[in-house]
């Protein structure tokens, strides 16, 4: 080793030193709070998702159908099933394998009310240091809240996301995703044909926006610099979107149900 290497060597040893490496909670669950069956979901979850993707021979067929079942399942339960989640990452003897599929739950709950708590758990790892027992978990929390808000965020998670969070507080999800939506609607003359028409399927989906997709897929399409393969993908995507025109009239007689987490609001503080 030359002198040069040995002393940034030497330079990163107290960094490294401040490093956790014993286990520690991102996450303040009660678990006494915790509803029982959502508790028993995560546990078979956790179960049928005990495998490394890493293996050589990865999950049977068989084995990967069970997890994204039981994922579903579980992401069906909403925040019951999300704060259950974030209990078991909690645990330091819960198995590796399905810990990924657990923050998958936490995103796909649409309990904007959980943003604050994964912000605060990337911050509590910034805080560690590099090498820390949880250092890995970085990457799936901001999937996570990425899942949740619909935001796609660059650079430091711990610092991107509070910032994020501080800047929407009080916004709910309808907020969102005309949020989203306006994002788009500015790069459809420039951005590439993947991110646009990408974008725009996702506000395509029901209870989003499908009006704003067909207006950003058809003003996409009169693009001039287009070419054949990529106009034909822009109307695949554009024949996709269901063309409502007149919406069923409400029975008075009964409200619509309306899952609790998508009414949440990310707190005001």
């Amino acid at each position: 080793m030359n002198r040069f290497a040995l002393a940034l060597a030497v330079l990163a040893l107290p960094a490294l030193s401040h490093a956790s490496e014993s286990f520690y909670r991102l996450y303040d669950v009660d678990p006494k709070t915790l509803d029982s069956h959502a508790v028993s979901e995560v546990k078979k979850l956790e179960e049928s998702c005990a495998y490394s993707q890493m293996s050589r021979l990865g999950p049977s067929p068989q084995q990967a159908a069970a997890c994204d079942a039981q994922v579903k399942k579980v992401s069906a339960l909403g925040s019951a099933g999300a704060r259950a989640a974030l209990a078991a990452l909690d645990n330091e003897h819960g198995g590796f394998g399905g810990r990924n599929r657990l923050y998958d739950v936490v995103g796909r709950s649409g309990d904007l009310g959980l943003v604050e708590t994964l912000v605060r758990g990337l911050e509590r790892e910034e805080t560690q240091g590099l090498g820390n027992a949880r250092h890995y978990e970085r990457t799936s929390i901001a999937n996570a809240l990425a899942t949740l808000t619909y935001a796609d965020l660059r650079g430091t998670p711990a610092i991107q996301w509070r910032a994020w969070a501080d800047a929407h507080r009080g916004v709910d999800r309808a907020g969102l995703i005309e949020e989203r939506a306006a994002e788009v609607e500015k790069i459809v003359a420039t951005g590439t044909v993947e991110e646009i028409t990408s974008a725009a399927r996702f506000l395509a989906a029901p209870g989003r926006a499908p009006a704003r997709a067909r207006k950003i897929l058809t003003a996409l399409s009169e693009r001039a610099d287009l070419r054949y393969d990529q106009r034909q993908t822009v109307k695949y995507a554009l024949d996709a979107i269901p063309n409502v025109t007149t919406k069923p009239a409400a029975n008075p007689a009964t409200k619509p149900s309306e899952p609790t987490a998508q009414r949440a609001d990310i707190p005001r503080s």
